[in-house]
C-alpha cells in the first residue's frame, strides 16, 4: 500500500529517487509539480534580481539561487503557517514610481 500524501511531510526535499520507490502516482505527480513551479520561480527570481539597481541587488548578499527557495519552501510551505513580509522601501520602488 502506497503511503498517503499525510504520511509524507516534506517530499519536495527528497531525492527524486525516493520519490519514486513510495511507488504512489500522485505523490509522484505532486513531486514534479512542485519542482517544476520551484525552477519557474527560480527563473522569476533570477530576472528581478537581474533587472534591480545595483545597490538595491547589494542588499541581498549574493544570488538567491534554487537551493534557497527550496528552503524557503520547505520552511514555510505549511498551512499552519503564514508570513508577510513587506518590502524594504528602496526595494518596492519601481521604475515610473515618483521615487525612482
Amino acid at each position: 500500500r502506497a503511503p498517503s500524501l499525510d504520511d509524507c511531510e516534506e517530499v519536495l526535499a527528497w531525492p527524486a529517487e525516493a520519490v519514486e520507490a513510495l511507488g504512489a502516482a500522485q505523490i509522484l505527480q505532486v513531486h514534479a509539480e512542485a519542482i517544476a513551479s520551484l525552477w519557474a520561480l527560480s527563473r522569476e527570481v533570477s530576472a528581478a534580481v537581474a533587472s534591480l539597481p545595483v545597490e538595491a541587488a547589494a542588499a541581498l548578499h549574493g544570488p538567491v539561487c534554487f537551493d534557497d527557495l527550496l528552503w524557503a519552501r520547505c520552511l514555510f510551505d505549511s498551512r499552519a503557517v503564514a508570513l508577510e513580509m513587506a518590502a524594504p522601501p528602496e526595494l518596492a520602488v519601481g521604475p515610473g514610481d515618483p521615487g525612482a
